[in-house]
């Protein structure tokens, strides 16, 4: 089930954001920003989470205000368990 994200999603969010972190394939990033951090990033009314058995297994969000060098079109990140 696909709804809007809230703030207790964070700590399945870190666990699937670390994942990718790991993986290396979909961040330049090496740590786990802040809640606080990746708020202050993200558009409030684009997130979302994908919900499992209770269990969130995914989320997308899109980050504010960045845009591609070669296309011009917002930056939107998604992140899944593998």
């Amino acid at each position: 089930m696909i709804r809007e994200m809230r703030v207790d999603d964070w700590d399945d969010m870190t666990r699937i954001y670390k994942q990718s972190v790991e993986k290396g394939d979909v961040t330049f990033t090496t740590e786990c920003p802040s809640y606080e951090e990746w708020d202050e990033g993200h558009i409030k009314e684009c997130r979302f989470v994908y919900e499992t058995d209770g269990r969130v297994v995914g989320y997308t969000a899109m980050r504010r205000n960045l845009k591609c060098p070669h296309c011009g079109k917002k930056s939107f990140c998604k992140r899944k368990l593998d």
